[in-house]
């Protein structure tokens, strides 16, 4: 189960990678959401993001860590997540999906 996120949503968000526009490396956040955009950290970490905006507008979400595992570096490496998922979609034919455990969080 997905437990921290981190969310970039595009343009104005100066922590965003494609704040400055499009370059190779952000290209697949701005195509469809619901696709994997991973990056190389530092030169040591992959980072795993599922694009969330419209297309033409970067906006994604940072997984952060998963029950048991905490850290963007140490998450990819337990389920060995590398570049290789980067643009592909969050699915079964693509080895990596999210499922919807039927949790609900209360508004606080």
């Amino acid at each position: 189960m997905i437990s921290e996120v981190e969310a970039y949503d595009g343009p104005h968000d100066k922590a965003c990678h494609a704040h400055n526009g499009r370059t190779p490396q952000t290209e697949v956040m701005f195509g469809e959401a619901g696709h994997w955009y991973v990056y190389l950290c530092y030169g040591l970490h992959e980072m795993l993001n599922l694009v969330t905006g419209p297309v033409s507008y970067p906006a994604a979400v940072l997984i952060r860590g998963v029950k048991g595992t905490a850290g963007p570096g140490r998450l990819t490496k337990a389920l060995g997540v590398d570049r290789r998922f980067n643009g592909l979609p969050a699915s079964r034919a693509s080895g990596m999906r999210l499922e919807d455990g039927g949790i609900r969080v209360k508004d606080t």
